[in-house]
């Protein structure tokens, strides 16, 4: 079995290291701006990183390619329409 799917981790003390962060996506079947209070993305504005951004009011807002998620997944639970999920 591939070390990934083994689930036996590492030889530092059973962690396993393989497995990538996970980070924001957002669901653009339940994405509606027009629903947010004027238009504005309640999870864009909580990102501290700046990660996830909306250009201005009434915008779908997007992962930024230049500011990778930091896989906090504060997005996640401030966004009412629960267009946003960690993977």
């Amino acid at each position: 079995m591939h070390p990934r799917m083994s689930g036996a981790g590492n030889q530092r003390g059973g962690e396993d290291n393989f497995m990538p962060k996970k980070v924001a996506v957002v669901d653009y079947t339940k994405c509606d701006p027009e629903r947010c209070d004027l238009g504005v993305c309640v999870a864009a504005r909580e990102c501290e990183h700046k990660s996830l951004k909306q250009e201005s009011p009434y915008d779908t807002p997007e992962i930024s390619p230049s500011k990778w998620c930091h896989g906090c997944a504060k997005c996640v639970q401030v966004c009412p329409l629960k267009a946003i999920r960690m993977i």
